[in-house]
């Protein structure tokens, strides 16, 4: 309120109205007059100023430095030969103030990653300049706000919303992943060859995925002739470490020709395929032959459910979960996944021209996709900004309009364009809350 206030400029007027008045009428003096007019023009001047950096200020967070970037305190070296146009390069400026000296001195860290000027910084450099404006602003306004909705990442050391630009898809690595725990078959050795798969078995179970993938490397190599628990193991390790297109490359040019046949390496190269969002092949390896094994067949199935789902083909996946029920699912699993599809097909999807249309009202597309802080926020900055600017068109204070109205503008468009965006997230989050309550009871982490 105070930098509206300042804005505006109401109550500083009234002083120097009233201060001028009083002098005034105490000297009754023409000279002693004009001093007071003076002293009042060179005070509105100095507010005047105030003003414009006042603005300035407001819009510090929002934009992109040309040579370095702020990772909440480092320093990072990017785009040092990147040409900036005239509009780029003032908001450019204007970052490199913020960043430098004003950044770090505040005492806080943005909670969204990245953070709003670097995110600024990145859609200026990527999109033409309004539509950089309109995603900048719409950012400010969501900064920290409806936390459900978004991602975690802990990218800058500890945890963030993730939120890229709408234009960008979410790189898997980005999205935190709680820790996993891989567990194998415990073996009891009879032989050699039982003792060094046990071996490899101890050291999955002990979260020792590396060793493992060293001591499975060094039995194919002296054996040639591995059985498929091996790759299993292999495949376990590369899900466990996250590096899942090592295991398709590993899968596609070094597995022989019998292992990739054996239904469980089957169900664990297309889960493996699922994790990296290429659903076509992983349905394509579930379907390409008939599983025997009736456990299989039943994991086979449930991966097809969750894909449909993920796909929000809901009428598919309670079909898919019914026919793996048959293969020896219990009763009460079985049922949670029904009544887990049921509970996301009768979620309505939101409309992001809906939205977009009742944002003509500030945060009323916001309130239509749940996100309340939004739409709070939303409402109190343009009523803010709006009010600023009648307020300097009331004075004839044309310039300042111009700027405020700029302003109001921007945030005013933004809301619109952001609550379609947050439309489309709203969808997305019903989805994959669906989706991980499947994984969850299916313990698809064992596939």
């Amino acid at each position: 309120m105070v930098i509206f206030t300042l804005i505006c400029g109401n109550s500083y007027h009234a002083d120097i109205v009233l201060f001028s008045s009083n002098v005034s009428s105490f000297a009754g003096r023409k000279i002693d007059i004009a001093k007071c007019i003076l002293c009042e023009r060179a005070y509105c001047f100095i507010q005047a100023i105030m003003k414009y950096l006042i603005i300035g200020a407001f819009i510090l967070s929002a934009v992109g430095i040309t040579a370095q970037e702020r990772h909440d305190g480092e320093i990072t070296a990017i785009a040092k030969n990147r040409q900036y146009s005239g509009r780029e390069s003032a908001v450019t400026d204007y970052i490199a103030m913020y960043q430098k000296y004003i950044s770090s001195a505040r005492g806080s860290h943005c909670p969204m990653y990245p953070s709003c000027s670097n995110y600024g910084l990145m859609v200026f450099r990527e999109r033409p300049f309004y539509e950089a404006m309109l995603l900048t602003a719409d950012r400010l306004t969501r900064c920290g706000n409806d936390r459900h909705f978004y991602h975690e990442t802990s990218e800058y050391g500890s945890s963030r919303l993730l939120d890229l630009p709408p234009y960008k898809p979410v790189p898997d690595g980005l999205i935190y992943q709680p820790t996993r725990y891989f567990y194998t078959d415990n073996l009891k050795a009879k032989t050699k060859e039982d003792s060094s798969k046990l071996f490899v078995n101890y050291l999955i179970n002990n979260a020792q995925y590396n060793p493992a993938l060293l001591e499975i490397e060094r039995n194919i190599y002296n054996k040639r002739d591995c059985d498929a628990d091996y790759y299993i193991n292999k495949l376990i390790c590369y899900e466990a470490l996250n590096r899942e297109e090592d295991a398709v490359y590993d899968y596609l040019t070094r597995f022989p020709e019998s292992v990739r046949e054996n239904e469980k390496v089957k169900i664990k190269i297309a889960k493996i395929y699922y994790n990296i969002d290429n659903y076509e092949q992983s349905l394509t390896i579930l379907n390409k032959k008939p599983f025997r094994n009736e456990e299989n067949k039943q994991r086979s199935i449930v991966l097809q459910g969750i894909i449909a789902t993920q796909n929000s083909d809901y009428g598919k996946a309670k079909l898919l979960f019914t026919e793996a029920s048959s293969y020896g699912m219990s009763s009460l699993i079985s049922g949670k996944n029904q009544r887990i599809i049921e509970e996301i097909s009768h979620q309505k999807p939101k409309k992001p021209v809906v939205a977009k249309l009742l944002s003509i009202v500030p945060g009323g597309g916001y309130i239509y996709t749940k996100n309340y802080k939004n739409a709070i926020t939303a409402l109190l900055i343009n009523a803010a900004l709006g009010y600023a600017t009648y307020s300097c068109i009331d004075r004839e204070n044309y310039g300042m309009a111009v700027l405020t109205g700029i302003f109001s503008l921007s945030f005013y468009t933004g809301n619109i364009m952001g609550a379609g965006n947050s439309a489309v997230r709203y969808n997305q989050h019903i989805v994959n809350r669906g989706v991980n309550q499947l994984k969850i009871n299916n313990q698809i982490i064992n596939y």
